[in-house]
């Protein structure tokens, strides 16, 4: 062909291959090709049908992996000072969490073999809840008050909360007490639109915010001056909250005076309540099952006149029935929903145990009285 007989032309097919080779290696060092094309083939082994967790049982706070019936555990950080709940990507190949790099907390991020970490931020002052996006393609955290989403690597983080109308809101506002709310938590929906999170007001009551849609584009529809819709929920307390992994439902524990209330947000069927209350009991935070049928939450005696319990609740009825007893935290539904992983906390110590929500056999899969905050790894293709 005379295209190779041509020197000149075959220099610049030559230079063009090589720019395309060193740019889709530059793509995947910097986490481009699976954010842009979902391709991980180049960002190492992957964590699947796993259970990461922390421990504090060398004496530091850190990330551990395990088998799902708590065999092979496996410390992947050393000296990180772990301080937030784990969240793996989607794919399975980076876990993120608040560290410390250089004194400085930090979002980081391990692969599954575990190694030196990837510093995800740079900037000084607090930082929570590193979460990878339901998509998978980024990365979102609070710093100073603020949730941002980023590339998967940490770079071009923008602002989602506070929204562009608190912010307008609150200064063109002549009150004192018209502060930019600060953001300390949040959740994302399952298909990533909506977000919610807690805020406080001026009398510092927490506030329950959900943004059905929390885009840019959702928030020019409005303009500056004008709110998205949205929802908030001014309570005592907002102890905590969470989205079925499979439908556009959401369920919080909040304290209101004297009772700890269950309250639902249905965006499948258009709806929002109490589903139940208790006094001289407080409700955990609650976990629904991926197809939003029911929902376990640990309660809380107040009183020691009732036992602590783990409960689940039938969303269509209402009725609870425990299903373990003990005090329990931060419990979550297993991918397939058939079993409910939690911490328990018994002696003055904290395990990760398992609980079949059928018939609440229980089985602990640490032992050494320091380990909490478990999520299940993504599922294998099978």
């Amino acid at each position: 062909m005379r295209l190779f007989k041509n020197p000149e032309l075959r220099g610049i097919v030559m230079l063009s291959l090589i720019i395309l080779i060193l740019g889709g290696v530059l793509a995947a060092s910097t986490g481009k090709l699976e954010q842009w094309f979902n391709i991980t083939l180049f960002s190492g082994p992957k964590v699947l049908d796993k259970i990461i967790f922390v421990s504090d049982r060398s004496g530091s706070n850190e990330i551990y992996l395990m088998d799902l019936d708590g065999s092979n555990q496996k410390q992947l950080t050393q000296h990180a000072d772990v301080d937030s709940v784990p969240s793996i990507s989607l794919s399975g190949n980076h876990i993120a969490y608040i560290g410390k790099f250089r004194g400085q907390e930090q979002v980081l991020s391990i692969g599954a073999a575990g190694g030196n970490p990837e510093q995800l931020t740079s900037a000084t002052g607090p930082k929570k809840q590193p979460c990878y996006t339901p998509d998978g393609k980024r990365l979102s955290f609070i710093a100073s008050g603020k949730l941002y989403v980023a590339d998967l690597n940490g770079d071009n983080p923008s602002p989602v909360l506070p929204t562009e109308h608190e912010i307008h809101s609150a200064m063109s506002s002549t009150a004192e007490s018209r502060d930019i709310p600060a953001y300390f938590s949040y959740a994302w929906s399952p298909d990533g639109q909506g977000v919610s999170g807690v805020t406080r007001d001026h009398e510092n009551h927490e506030i329950l915010a959900y943004i059905p849609k929390h885009d840019s584009e959702s928030e020019g529809e409005h303009g500056a001056g004008q709110a998205p819709p949205r929802s908030d929920l001014p309570v005592d307390r907002v102890i905590g909250y969470s989205w079925a992994a499979a439908k556009r439902v959401m369920c919080a524990s909040l304290m209101m005076g004297k009772k700890s209330a269950l309250f639902i947000i249905d965006d499948e069927n258009k709806r929002q309540g109490t589903l139940a209350t208790v006094e001289r009991q407080e409700f955990g935070r609650p976990c629904l099952s991926p197809d939003a049928t029911m929902l376990v939450v640990p309660v809380k005696s107040k009183d020691k006149k009732n036992p602590n319990v783990l409960l689940k609740v039938d969303l269509q009825s209402g009725q609870g029935m425990p299903i373990a007893k003990g005090l329990f935290e931060n419990p979550c539904y297993s991918p397939s929903g058939d079993q409910v992983m939690a911490t328990m906390l018994h002696d003055g110590k904290r395990d990760i145990v398992v609980v079949d929500p059928a018939d609440g056999q229980l089985k602990q899969l640490t032992k050494d009285g320091g380990s909490f905050d478990a999520i299940w790894s993504p599922v294998s293709e099978k």
